[in-house]
């Protein structure tokens, strides 16, 4: 028999008839009616789709049901009953302090924050932007408890913890009407001789890229390479040309204007989590990274990771 405490209150009264062995009894005890202590268990039996009680007679008979659901509800009881004031009344409001890659402050983050907030409305959020450069300072200067990037660099003996949690997919962000939006992949040979945007040489996976084009003996003609996410989107606009860069967060910001396509081979770039290794996260900090995991499962071309190794190292920024 499968317990869901849907309505604990029904089996608060069930364990008092049990104990009891009797509806008037039971119902003094609880401080409410003999009817709503009989309707009570009534509700119970039709959920559960079981007798509890034979009614026969004069006197309520447990059956075999009952006394099952009475022990499999011991363990819930006993948790409940030892429980102390303090773990289970309302934080008091806290402040939790996030930095980001501009990209995920301006895309995946807002919302995240906002189903945060609508769970646990006594939190509130402290954002700042910063660039890879300036993050590992401001951890270590306190001034965040947490910070979410879009590579894996993680220097040895460095008081910085990257924790990666999403691997994405490279792709091809170009204009609806351009002719190749319609394809289902693109390789070097498709975009051969065509004006493209693409990462500079600080970021590996860049690195991937362009060694691609030339094992496809294709022509990789760069009109711009940009050395942040966030040059992407204007230049797209501007209509440079189509923009070879990691599916996640960029949907986020061109989700519905551009033209997505996957790129061929598969490369892929890594986001990760970011905080001192001598520090303790607090209990807020890693709820909201379990929120941020569980989105990250419903974005096409990303998956969730938990864990790291050497091979990721090719696809990340040095």
């Amino acid at each position: 028999m499968f317990v869901h405490p849907h309505n604990l209150k029904e089996y608060e009264i069930f364990r008092e008839v049990m104990r009891s062995g009797s509806i008037t009894h039971s119902a003094n005890t609880l401080g409410i009616s003999q009817p709503a202590v009989s309707q009570s268990i009534s509700q119970l039996e039709s959920k559960l789709g079981c007798t509890l009680f034979d009614r026969a007679s004069q006197k309520i008979v447990p059956t075999a049901k009952a006394f099952l659901l009475l022990e499999r509800l011991a363990p819930l009881f006993n948790t409940l009953e030892t429980l102390k004031p303090a773990e289970i009344s309302q934080p008091e409001d806290e402040t939790i302090k996030i930095i980001s890659a501009p990209v995920f402050s301006r895309s995946f983050l807002p919302p995240l924050l906002l189903k945060f907030n609508a769970v646990h409305p006594n939190i509130r959020f402290q954002l700042e932007m910063a660039s890879m450069n300036t993050i590992p300072v401001l951890l270590q200067e306190r001034y965040a408890e947490l910070a979410l990037v879009n590579h894996y660099r993680n220097p040895v003996n460095s008081p910085i913890v990257d924790e990666p949690f999403a691997r994405t997919r490279v792709c091809v962000f170009l204009p609806k009407s351009h002719p190749l939006s319609d394809r289902s992949v693109l390789t070097p040979a498709d975009l051969s001789g065509e004006p493209l945007i693409i990462p500079n040489r600080r970021f590996l996976w860049s690195r991937n890229l362009r060694q691609a084009f030339k094992d496809a003996r294709a022509e990789l003609n760069v009109t711009v390479d940009f050395g942040s996410a966030d040059l992407i989107t204007d230049l797209l606009r501007a209509d440079v040309g189509p923009a070879i860069a990691p599916f996640f967060p960029m949907n986020e910001v061109l989700s519905g204007e551009f033209a997505i396509v996957p790129f061929e081979p598969e490369i892929h770039r890594y986001s990760t989590f970011c905080y001192l290794s001598s520090i303790e996260l607090s209990p807020t900090a890693k709820r909201f990274m379990d929120l941020a995991r569980s989105e990250i499962k419903a974005i096409p071309h990303t998956e969730l990771i938990d864990s790291f190794d050497g091979s990721m190292a090719e696809n990340s920024i040095v």
